[in-house]
Formats: structure tokens, sequence, C-alpha cells
């Protein structure tokens, strides 16, 4: 039986949203609108130190919400985009996560949550795996 959010649950969830959401730029889990009107999500951002020539790495998967990294990725990527090519919009859009119920980081223990992301235009078509 999969577990439910509840209370405490939520506390978590609330502190990681924010300390998530101070993060600049592009991050994990944010969309991205392509040409061709393809979506994908953000599943990492290189190299992190904020180059100009920074790309970010698609994916149509799981995304894990942490405690101190804000949210994590980790199946098959689809190939590269040039940061440069994306426009951020003023859209967020609710995105599916999950994290360790009671923050307890266990076997059976996720708990789906749904959180705000940013929303990016790139002016090249959507890339392929």
């Amino acid at each position: 039986m999969p577990l439910e959010l509840d209370s405490e649950d939520r506390r978590i969830l609330a502190k990681r949203t924010a300390l998530f959401n101070r993060q600049k730029g592009p991050r994990v889990g944010d969309f991205i609108v392509f040409a061709d009107e393809v979506t994908r999500r953000i599943a990492r951002v290189e190299p992190e130190n904020g180059s100009p020539d920074r790309s970010v790495y698609l994916s149509d998967a799981y995304f894990y919400l942490s405690e101190k990294e804000g949210v994590l990725h980790n199946t098959r990527l689809h190939r590269p985009v040039q940061i440069r090519h994306m426009e951020l919009t003023d859209k967020r859009r609710t995105g599916s996560a999950w994290t360790f119920h009671h923050g307890i980081s266990t076997e059976h223990n996720g708990v789906n949550v749904e959180i705000r992301f940013r929303v990016y235009r790139c002016s090249e078509l959507a890339p392929t795996v």
C-alpha cells in the first residue's frame, strides 16, 4: 500500500521547496518547451560552475526532492541542450517528484509530491535520446 503524504511530510516538503526555490538559473526538474512544442524536464545541468556554455540534459522520468541538493534525477537522459538557447518564461508548472516519508531513508518509504517548477522556452527542436 502506497504511503500517504501527512502533516510531517508537508512540513518537510515546505522546507525543501523553499530551499529549492532559492536556486538560480535552470534547475533539475524544471520544464522546457521546445520549438516543436515538445515538453521535457531538466535532469542535469553541466558544468555547475555558471559557465555561459552550460548545457542541460533532459529526461521524462522520476525526480527526487532531497534535503540539501534540491531535486535529483537518476535515469536515462536525452541529448543535451545549451542553456543559451533557453529563455525563462513567467509561467510555473506543477511537476511530480518523490521524497522519503518523514525524511527517513529506507526501502519502500517514498511518498509522491507535487511542486511548482519553472518553465523555459527553447528555440531548438526537442532532442531525442
